[in-house]
């Protein structure tokens, strides 16, 4: 969900230049997946306390093109989408979560979201993630596919794609 749907980068980087003003784009390193080592200049425990404040995983907005691919998903015959994420690092972010599929893609959507720390105990043909090495992959049934990221772009060998050519993609695998 967070930078596949949820604009995770968009809220904490904003976030960043607004509690600190002494950072700039040259401080941030987008190559980074875990966002403790993205931001030179600012202590990690600062860092921290903004993913753990309220409302911060309500508050990322829509990556352009995930709701509409999504609800074209659902409606079809062909897919059979779920949304799988992780319960994320603090206590109020699954509850976050579920509210924002409520207000992005209404409660019917929350029948489809699995929270769960190893995405590899979920049965399914496709995951679309943009974490290059999910917990367990070599375990699971699905195939992974990374959702571009600055974070994964260095990771070859893996299909990727973007909500602009989703269905491309998905009917090459």
């Amino acid at each position: 969900m967070d930078g596949v749907m949820a604009d995770f980068g968009h809220t904490f980087y904003s976030r960043v230049f607004e509690r600190h003003p002494h950072v700039t784009n040259e401080d941030i390193d987008r190559s980074q997946f875990y966002f403790q080592r993205a931001v030179t200049g600012v202590d990690t425990a600062d860092l921290e306390k903004i993913i753990t404040e309220p409302d911060f995983y309500y508050d990322h907005p829509p990556i352009e093109g995930a709701l509409e691919a999504f609800e074209y998903m659902v409606a079809s015959n062909k897919y059979d989408p779920y949304i799988v994420t992780s319960p994320g690092p603090f206590h109020n972010a699954p509850s976050e979560k579920f509210r924002w599929i409520t207000e992005h893609l209404g409660i019917e959507a929350t029948r489809r979201l699995i929270i769960a720390r190893d995405k590899s105990v979920v049965d399914g043909f496709v995951l679309i993630d943009d974490r290059s090495s999910p917990t367990n992959e070599d375990r699971a049934n699905w195939i992974h596919v990374l959702y571009t990221q600055p974070h994964n772009e260095h990771v070859p060998d893996k299909p990727r794609l973007t909500w602009d050519n989703w269905e491309e993609v998905l009917n090459t695998l």
